[in-house]
């Protein structure tokens, strides 16, 4: 809509329109009493006007910069040109209510000791009264008696965190290499998710996820291991368009990240060439094992496992975040020391048992810059990795403290054990009930 009339004009208009301005009236003479006392308050005030800006036809520049310069450096002269009442008018109303209500028999006078945000701080006129009248102020206990009542609530028992405790006949004796963290560092959602058997839902209509875009690069890679295909560039690339042909009803998300897989694919392709050149077997990929131990069948699957000539890799594929060297550490990143626990006793299908000599992770993020990153016990995490052997060793105690504690005890299923290590298990933390209690123990 175009308007063509000046823009002080329409502003003009607009506040006609849209806000209601009072005639402020005289108040009457003296006091006017509510039985015995007056509750003393300003009068309303105007409402503020809302000015909106708006693009208009046949404005000349010179008109809005002179509204403008109004606006900015001369508020009152705006005020008086769109005719509304000076700001001190309503200040001067106020002081004058007030000055005839203080004139009652009696009068009561309240400040809020706090607003929303923080406490209030008393007014000067409030200090000097109490300074000046302080034999004659007179406090009401029983309004103040009924304005503390506003806040009082009954106590409140604290909650407790949840601590299921099923018999030992009716908890799991089968976990696999990925569960043996959270069993561990939260024992509740493993409870809810192997015991209860609940399982998150999907949002509808819900983004592709980091889950399933690791999924995906797992398959094309051990596609392409397995048919000794992972060097061919056309082979990978066809591998990545027949991957992400099942994503057709999200075509924009599919041709984002169709670059990032290519890059993924590329990267683990070199990695691997040069551990061939340096004298590495070929990769078996996604190796599946298990083994019995303290009354618990442990399995896991080994995304690569490669043989040389001091013993073998166990590596893992990241599309997410890797464990940091303290996790590590601590003993709450036990997939890798795990999987080399199978290998080394034979119980991967296909590869004979033999010493792990290195672990690593294999982040695949698909950047333009860097699209993958090794972290191995050859380079990194020296402080724990320097010793494969002994971080077995340490994998292999975890495991046995969880399936001997939780699985064949009774001890119970309580949440967040150690929560600095269980900040990403989130999906059953509503079910434990987790705002009521975390913080309050």
């Amino acid at each position: 809509m175009l308007l063509e009339r000046p823009l002080h004009g329409v502003l003009a208009g607009l506040l006609e329109v849209g806000a209601h301005r009072r005639e402020h009236r005289a108040p009457p003479a003296g006091p006017q009493p509510l039985g015995r006392r007056r509750l003393v308050g300003a009068r309303d005030r105007p409402a503020p006007a809302l000015l909106a800006f708006l693009p208009l036809a046949r404005e000349t520049p010179l008109t809005l910069r002179r509204l403008l310069q109004e606006f900015l450096n001369d508020p009152p002269a705006l005020r008086r040109r769109l005719g509304l009442a000076d700001t001190e008018r309503a200040i001067g109303l106020a002081a004058h209510d007030f000055v005839s209500a203080a004139g009652a028999p009696e009068v009561l006078l309240t400040r809020a000791r706090r607003d929303a945000a923080s406490p209030t701080v008393p007014s000067r006129f409030w200090l000097r009264l109490k300074a000046f009248a302080a034999d004659e102020i007179d406090s009401d206990a029983d309004l103040l008696a009924a304005a503390r009542a506003l806040d009082v609530r009954p106590e409140v028992p604290r909650a407790k965190p949840p601590k299921p405790s099923p018999p030992p006949a009716d908890r799991p004796r089968r976990i696999s290499v990925t569960q043996v963290d959270r069993l561990r560092g939260d024992p509740f959602s493993f409870y809810a998710e192997k015991i209860l058997r609940l399982a998150p839902l999907d949002n509808i209509d819900a983004e592709f996820s980091a889950a399933e875009r690791g999924t995906i690069v797992h398959k094309m890679l051990e596609k392409l291991i397995v048919a000794d295909k992972l060097h061919d560039a056309v082979s990978r690339e066809a591998a990545v368009n027949d991957a992400l042909s099942e994503f057709v009803d999200q075509p924009l998300v599919a041709a984002l990240w169709q670059p990032r897989v290519a890059r993924m694919l590329d990267w683990v392709a070199e990695l691997l060439g040069e551990r061939r050149t340096a004298g590495w077997a070929l990769p078996a990929s996604e190796v599946r094992g298990e083994i019995e131990a303290h009354g618990v069948k442990l399995t896991g699957t080994a995304d690569i496992v490669q043989r040389g000539g001091e013993g073998l890799l166990i590596a893992d594929f990241k599309t997410g975040a890797k464990p940091s060297q303290t996790r590590v550490e601590a003993g709450f990143a036990v997939q890798l020391g795990l999987l080399a626990w199978l290998a080394e006793d034979g119980a991967l299908p296909g590869v004979s048992a033999a010493n792990v000599t290195e672990v690593a992770y294999w982040k695949l993020s698909g950047g333009e810059k860097a699209a993958g990153e090794e972290t191995s016990s050859r380079s990194k995490y020296q402080k724990i990795w320097a010793d494969v052997p002994g971080f077995v060793v340490l994998c292999r105690a975890a495991f046995r403290e969880a399936a001997e504690t939780y699985l064949t005890g009774t001890r119970p299923f309580e949440a967040k054990v150690k929560p600095e290590y269980a900040a990403n298990m989130r999906d059953y933390d509503h079910l434990a009930r987790l705002a009521e209690w975390q913080g309050r123990r």
